[in-house]
Formats: structure tokens, sequence, C-alpha cells
């Protein structure tokens, strides 16, 4: 709900590198060179271009839209992504090809299993009814519940650390 998903991406895409205006704790070291530290900001700052590409958020709570916006125009990038309050039953493809990037719950703050293996098939059934072409990126640290999309094995898999859990990317191609 926070956006993190499309507000990176949409600096990713600018080339706009992590953290590039904000402070570290290592420049209040005594070996910090304020000037080399100048020069590599400026180095950074040159990969940043306009590029833009179709960016869009969707959460079924108002809140958490409400919330993403808040945080994406913190970061500068509320014009180039487009936030809808919609249930995943309404999603529908918006070009013939694409990604889908989500962190669903996996039973993390949810304690109801089973409400979570529907929600992963019905995910599953959207994707594959109306997402042919498209890839996908499931963040989730349960295999049963990626096995519930019924895309088949993931292509590829990303072990990550998620909010301190370790959890897997899951790469598909929707066929």
């Amino acid at each position: 709900g926070s956006g993190t998903i499309p507000i990176e991406a949409a600096l990713y895409a600018q080339g706009i590198p992590p953290g590039i205006a904000r402070g570290f704790q290592f420049q209040y070291w005594p070996s910090f060179d304020p000037h080399l530290w100048d020069l590599t900001l400026q180095d950074a700052k040159k990969t940043i271009n306009n590029q833009t590409c179709l960016l869009t958020g969707y959460d079924r709570d108002t809140g958490a839209i409400q919330m993403a916006k808040a945080n994406a125009t913190r970061a500068g990038q509320l014009a180039r992504i487009d936030f809808q309050c919609q249930a995943i039953s309404s999603l529908m493809p918006s070009h013939p090809t694409g990604w889908i990037i989500t962190n669903p719950p996996y039973g993390q703050r949810i304690t109801s299993n089973r409400d979570l293996r529907d929600l992963y098939a019905r995910f599953g059934t959207i994707m594959k009814g109306r997402f042919k072409g498209w890839k996908a990126s499931i963040l989730c640290n349960d295999g049963r519940l990626i096995t519930n999309l019924g895309l088949g094995e993931p292509e590829a898999i990303l072990k990550l650390i998620n909010g301190g859990i370790p959890v897997n990317l899951n790469i598909f191609s929707i066929t």
C-alpha cells in the first residue's frame, strides 16, 4: 500500500540512483572526503534521463492509494505513476505486453491461509485469461501460494529479504 514498486520503477526508468538526494552516516566519518563525494554525486547525476514509461499502481484500499500518492509526491514521481483504487478482479491490460509486478499478501499479517489460496488462484486465473504474452513477478515467501496461481513453474526465482522476511521473487511468462 506504500507504492514502493511503481515509485522505484519510475526512479529506475529515469536512471536516478538510489539515495541520490539523501545523506548518509559515512559523511560524518573522519576520513570522509566531501570533494570526492561531490564528484561521485556529479557522475551519478549524469545517468539521470527524462525517460518515461507507463506505470500504474493498483490497490483495493483507498487509504493505501492515498499513502502511495503521498509517497510518490515526496519522491517527485506522482506525475509518472497512475494510481488507481480497484479490486484485482477489475484488472485489465492497457497494452498488448507488459509486466505485472506485485507484492501480494503472503500470510505474515493475514491469518486465513485459505483466503490467500483463493486470492492467488483468482489472480492466476485473471493473469492467464487477460494477460497472455505478459511477464509477472510475484514476491512471496510461500511456495504453496505461488503454486495456487496455476502459472506453472517460475522461469526464474530470486531470493530476497523483504521487511526482514526471506522471500522469493517468482518470475513468470504468462501463456
